[in-house]
Order: structure tokens, then sequence, then C-alpha cells
């Protein structure tokens, strides 16, 4: 990013970076957790 100091760098930076990778893992959570949903409503027999 071309600042003078690394830490200036590192201290804006890496919070969007690790909260970008929080809600990427939320969200293949998520959908992972769709997946199997389907799978076991189409697994069960109807009631």
């Amino acid at each position: 990013m071309r600042h003078a100091a690394q830490t200036t760098t590192f201290r804006y930076y890496v919070k969007v970076v690790l909260e970008n990778q929080r809600n990427a893992v939320a969200d293949f959570e998520r959908s992972v957790m769709k997946r199997r949903a389907k799978r076991r409503s189409k697994a069960e027999p109807n009631r």
C-alpha cells in the first residue's frame, strides 16, 4: 500500500481481511448446512 511504515498498513488492513475471512467462512457454513438439510428432507419418507 506504500505506507511509510509497515505497521500503518497492518493496523488498517489486517482487520478488514480478518472480517472478510470470518464472513466467508460463515457464508460457506450456511451453504453447507442448507445442502445437508435438503439431503435429509429428501431421504426422510413423507409422514
